[in-house]
């Protein structure tokens, strides 16, 4: 049964306009600018069916619809810009905004032929929709990948009932696209744009929610000056992987790292060289690591790996590598290049032992201590 279309796009028009309210409020202070994107394309929906409301009001009706589809497709190009800007991808503005002239000068010269403008409605908004899609689906590993694919599936919602109105006007000519008049296509059309938009603008919605907790759980679990686990954070993990080994008899180890004569650094060449070197320095040693292997700042010019699968004799290997990494490391800062080194204390998980973590800690920063009173620049343990 047919709703009555102008009742359709009038509550299209007014959720459009509160849902980019809603975005607009939402992201105001934050100034996030896929939510500033997204919110545009809210409002150019808005805009786009507030035109096709007004069809047989105005008297000339061709502008309307070449001005109508020009705003949809720029709000798709909204759309599909904000995706990739959420998934930092860089340039490709002409693959987002292009379509806006192309449909506005096509749209233009086609009013007359209803066939023909409707094959290139679905040429540019599948086009502008595949695109979206691909940017979803091809970013999966980056967040959960159940909104995502909510979204694409909505998208995907939209591009159906593009092709089956194209289809539909190509068999019976004399419909015409979306005019105030009730029909069965309208219907379907107006619907699926109205779940469209709700389910594709809160699955957006629920993407910057989950990022914005990644980064609060990477903030609260990782240092903010060289990436690696803060001090609580490895200390929980390591704790895990310690009664893990433990139970399952595996044998694991850890070194413990010291940046020498670090002070020295920050007299001689200030604190924001001593930060330069620290990244620089953990960036070379996490490369020298195994995926498995944790790496943590445990403070200061102190750093932490715990080594699971590996005894004594393999930690002392991948501790030399390390060492090796750090001496050979020309730390570049401004004009001037610094070198630094590390002493590592080893020491292995012993088995059947209480307190693992204490022990095990206590054990490398006494391996550690003699490291750097035998010379520096050495593995003890």
């Amino acid at each position: 049964m047919p709703l009555d279309t102008n009742t359709l796009l009038f509550i299209l028009v007014a959720t459009s306009g509160l849902m980019a309210a809603m975005f607009f409020i939402a992201f105001w202070t934050s100034r996030v600018p896929e939510a500033t994107l997204w919110a545009g394309m809210l409002i150019t929906q808005m805009f786009t069916w507030a035109l096709y409301w007004g069809r047989g009001v105005w008297p000339d009706q061709g502008w309307i619809i070449v001005l109508g589809n020009s705003i949809m497709t720029l709000g798709w190009a909204f759309a599909t810009h904000s995706l990739a800007v959420f998934h930092r991808i860089k340039g490709a503005w002409l693959l987002h905004y292009a379509p806006v002239p192309v449909i506005a000068l096509g749209t233009g010269l086609l009013l007359d032929n209803l066939a023909a403008r409707l094959l290139l409605g679905v040429l540019v908004y599948v086009g502008q929709m595949s695109v979206g899609i691909v940017i979803l689906l091809s970013k999966r590993g980056d967040f959960p990948s159940v909104i995502r694919n909510f979204i694409a599936a909505s998208v995907i919602l939209a591009a159906v009932a593009i092709l089956i109105r194209a289809v539909y006007g190509w068999v019976n000519p004399g419909v015409q696209a979306l005019t105030p008049e009730n029909d069965p296509m309208h219907t379907y059309v107006l619907l699926t744009a109205f779940v469209t938009m709700i389910a594709a603008s809160c699955g957006f919605l629920l993407l910057l929610r989950d990022r914005t907790e990644q980064e609060v759980r990477h903030l609260a679990t990782h240092d903010t000056l060289t990436g690696a686990w803060n001090r609580g954070a490895f200390i929980n993990l390591a704790e895990r992987e310690m009664t893990r080994c433990q139970r399952n008899g595996r044998p694991l180890a850890m070194l413990m790292l010291d940046l020498d004569f670090f002070k020295k650094i920050n007299d001689t060449h200030g604190h924001l060289a001593g930060d330069q070197v620290l990244i620089q320095l953990a960036n070379a040693l996490q490369a020298c690591l195994r995926p498995q292997d944790l790496f943590g700042r445990y403070g200061g010019e102190e750093f932490c790996v715990l080594l699971p699968e590996t005894d004594a004799e393999g930690a002392r290997n991948i501790g030399e590598r390390l060492r090796a990494a750090a001496e050979a490391l020309e730390i570049v800062f401004g004009e001037r290049k610094l070198r630094a080194t590390v002493s590592i204390g080893v020491a292995e998980l012993p088995v059947g032992a209480s307190d693992l973590a204490d022990q095990l800690f206590v054990e490398a920063d006494r391996e550690l201590y003699v490291a750097k009173s035998t010379g520096r620049n050495r593995v003890s343990g």
